[in-house]
């Protein structure tokens, strides 16, 4: 009856708004950390993000923004700054892992690994049939969600776009700066994405 029934929020609904959504999934973090050299070692900073998915996904790309490498160049009679990654692609990267990863795999986490010439980007989970790495490779396939409730909500953060064409946009704006087309791998029951930076060549980049 209507005074028995009691409103519970759905998996989508704590990930998002709950003040400690890793009360109820703890496989809801982001393990991130920066390596000085080019394999894991002891970080140079690190960052265990709990917090509700709209804020993860800023205080992770926020962790990536501090831990990369900046320079400046004069172009005409200005100063421009050249950034070592592209800051569109990087966001859209870790909004894909966290409304994209397989949030029943209850032992793992999102890894967000910097490199001194690399960034991986790791979600839990591979993506949903019938796509393959062939079709991702090819950017041939149809997109679509695993989690759309999430998706949704994240859209109406402005954290993501609907249309689920978030492997095009980091290929766009990744090449449009100059860098290498970024890496997409299946490892270990996970989806990467990796970043190739530009070593001695970041003065070469174009500027955001």
């Amino acid at each position: 009856s209507g005074a028995d029934q009691q409103l519970r929020p759905s998996a989508a609904g704590v990930l998002l708004f709950a003040i400690h959504p890793d009360a109820i999934f703890p496989q809801a973090r982001i393990a991130a950390n920066a390596y000085g050299g080019s394999e894991r070692g002891e970080p140079l900073d690190r960052d265990d993000i709990l917090d509700p998915l709209p804020k993860a996904v800023e205080r992770a790309f926020q962790f990536l923004k501090r831990n990369m490498r900046h320079t400046t160049r004069i172009e005409g009679f200005s100063r421009v700054q050249i950034d070592e990654y592209p800051y569109e692609a990087l966001r859209e990267a870790v909004v894909n892992a966290v409304a994209h990863r397989d949030y029943d795999l209850g032992g793992s986490c999102i890894r967000m690994d910097k490199y001194a010439d690399r960034i991986e980007i790791s979600s839990p989970g591979l993506p949903p049939a019938p796509i393959t790495m062939e079709k991702i490779v090819r950017l041939s396939y149809i997109p679509c969600s695993r989690n759309p409730n999430l998706a949704r909500g994240l859209s109406f953060f402005e954290r993501i776009e609907e249309q689920g064409d978030g492997l095009r946009r980091i290929i766009s704006a990744t090449e449009r700066m100059g860098l290498r087309r970024p890496e997409f791998r299946f490892r270990d029951g996970h989806f990467v994405v990796i970043f190739l930076g530009p070593g001695e060549d970041i003065v070469k980049l174009k500027s955001q």
